[in-house]
């Protein structure tokens, strides 16, 4: 929806933006704080976890950039549109790449252990 706002619209770009901002920051904690430590324990996915940090480190950087500029400028949308491809692959592979052969070396208990942690920790930060 973002990025089908004009330069005019910078109150909707700022308020469609926090709401991103938000969205992907309790996101990031979630995942930070529940499921990678339990990828990093796997050795196996020790390296697949540090990436994944990484990543998330990119999308706060991000992130940041773009609560610095003011949402009227051109250059918004072309930092919008490479957080949109920065998130879609980090998405993606773990999605299709790392989480199906994690999750099954959990098996069913852990991985139910787990997707409460993580619905836990969204509350919290709520």
């Amino acid at each position: 929806a973002i990025l089908k706002t004009s330069a005019r619209q910078k109150i909707a770009r700022a308020a469609l933006f926090k709401k991103i901002n938000w969205a992907l920051l309790k996101h990031g904690v979630q995942e930070e704080t529940v499921i990678y430590p339990a990828l990093r324990q796997t050795a196996t996915d020790e390296e697949a976890a540090k990436h994944l940090y990484e990543d998330h480190s990119d999308i706060k950087t991000r992130l940041y950039e773009l609560q610095q500029i003011d949402k009227g400028q051109d250059e918004f949308i072309g930092k919008m549109e490479s957080l949109r491809d920065l998130v879609l692959g980090h998405a993606r592979e773990e999605e299709q790449e790392i989480f199906p052969a994690f999750h099954e070396r959990l098996g069913r208990e852990r991985n139910r252990k787990l997707t409460f942690l993580v619905h836990r920790e969204g509350v919290r930060l709520a």
